[in-house]
């Protein structure tokens, strides 16, 4: 198998919907990492949102080839079929591990930073290892966190989110960022800072009837994604560029999901 990693930029906010019947004030809820409870993107809504896409270039046979799907006939091409003649594609998606999210900057130049934990650090690296990247990389180039309670960070600034800001380095988190703005700080930490929550008004007649809350991963948050396939076959990466925009999750007519792909030689 050839394995590909792609950095995924949120352009606009993501909402990947967890499914669950909630009867909280929040009425839709993101999906989140059974583990680190941060939010992910699920394999099954990956894997749709990107066969989309596909289907508008790609040809019938390929999308059958790298998705699955309904076979037209008996000649698959050694590819596995259930009983319902489903044929079974030769690619395999994962879930879109989140890599960091935006956080304010309280004290200092600039409105943003990035801000990720070393939990997440560390659940990647062993990921990445397992398929083949980040290889040069190891927990140690993962720093610890200050002692007094501080955040870590490479750029000069005072605080973010009212946390003090101690100057770091993590080689590894700037590969995968591909910039140093970021911020390193505790798993408590970044759970007690909320992800955005949005207000919905469903008019009839010009009177609100139907006034809900959807919770969105916000812009500018990053994840990682795996994708595997044949080895030499190119199918889809001719489709899937280095560099291409493609829509996930819910609200494609209203802007949210559009994010920026781009392949990682990490």
């Amino acid at each position: 198998m050839s394995n590909i990693l792609y950095r995924l930029t949120c352009l606009t906010n993501l909402h990947m919907g967890s499914g669950d019947i909630n009867y909280d004030v929040i009425d839709l809820e993101v999906e989140r990492d059974p583990v680190l409870m941060e939010p992910t993107m699920n394999a099954s809504g990956v894997k749709g949102a990107l066969r989309d896409y596909c289907k508008k270039t790609m040809s019938d046979d390929d999308l059958l080839f790298v998705f699955g799907g309904k076979a037209k006939n008996d000649d698959d091409n050694g590819a596995q079929r259930n009983n319902q003649g489903t044929q079974q594609g030769f690619y395999n998606f994962f879930s879109g591990d989140m890599l960091a999210r935006p956080i304010r900057i309280s004290e200092g130049e600039g409105a943003y930073l990035l801000a990720t934990t070393p939990d997440i650090l560390k659940t990647l690296l062993r990921k990445l290892h397992a398929f083949g990247f980040c290889i040069g990389y190891n927990e140690n180039d993962i720093p610890a966190l200050p002692q007094d309670g501080s955040v870590l960070s490479p750029v000069n600034i005072i605080s973010v989110e009212g946390q003090k800001v101690t100057n770091g380095t993590c080689a590894y988190l700037s590969a995968l960022l591909g910039s140093d703005h970021w911020v390193l700080m505790s798993s408590q930490q970044l759970r007690d800072i909320d992800l955005p929550v949005l207000a919905h008004n469903v008019l009839e007649d010009g009177i609100s009837k139907n006034l809900w809350y959807e919770q969105v991963v916000p812009h500018e948050s990053v994840f990682l994604l795996i994708i595997s396939g044949l080895e030499n076959d190119d199918r889809l990466s001719k489709t899937l560029t280095k560099k291409c925009m493609v829509q996930f999750g819910a609200g494609a007519t209203t802007g949210n999901g559009y994010t920026l792909m781009e392949q990682l030689e990490v």
